[in-house]
């Protein structure tokens, strides 16, 4: 039984030791849009919103792994109107994304992603999970200091699509914060 505990504790200790990984920094951030979604049914205009944290590696500074969280719903959900038999389609999806960032001029920059989703299209009566790829590009403006610290803001445009399945794809035009630590 001694031995035993004595693993036991042992793996415990292994396992919540510090160590060095290749994740210099995690850096949060935010966009909220407006665009279109679609699968096998007609596109509808969706108001969009994502959470994501950029993790930077490494090697570089301007080059971040991005994981986050998509939800789009079709815009009038929003709106105030009688509810009563209507049908508001929305999509939800999780990210892994490459990002490369490009300073332009002082504080203008560009920034351009592509990576992998996973979709969840609730659109008229379709609840499916699907794999898919998504990229962006974004122009912004860049309030940060010598030592990475402060915020951009940029405004950009998102596009994803699945290949099985229902075959959903969007897009959103948005405005997006990304704060530095």
């Amino acid at each position: 039984m001694m031995k035993r505990l004595n693993y036991i504790l042992f793996a415990m200790i292994l396992l919540t030791a510090v160590n060095y990984s290749q994740i210099n920094k995690v850096d949060p951030g935010a966009s909220i849009g407006i665009g279109e979604i679609k699968s096998n049914s007609p596109s509808v205009t969706a108001l969009g919103g994502t959470i994501f944290l950029d993790l930077t590696m490494w090697f570089s500074d301007d080059v971040w792994i991005r994981t986050g969280f998509t939800y789009m719903r079709k815009l009038e959900y929003f709106l105030p109107e009688n509810r009563e038999g209507r049908v508001y389609p929305f999509m939800k999806l999780f990210s892994l994304e490459g990002v490369i960032q490009q300073k332009l001029s002082g504080i203008i920059f560009l920034e351009e992603c592509a990576g992998l989703i996973y979709l969840n299209d609730r659109t008229f009566g379709v609840n499916e999970w699907m794999p898919g790829t998504q990229f962006s590009a974004l122009c912004g403006l860049d309030f940060t200091d010598d030592l990475r610290k402060g915020s951009q803001v940029g405004l950009g445009f998102k596009y994803g699509i699945t290949f099985t399945k229902t075959n959903a794809d969007y897009y959103l035009l948005s405005v997006q914060y990304k704060l530095f630590l």
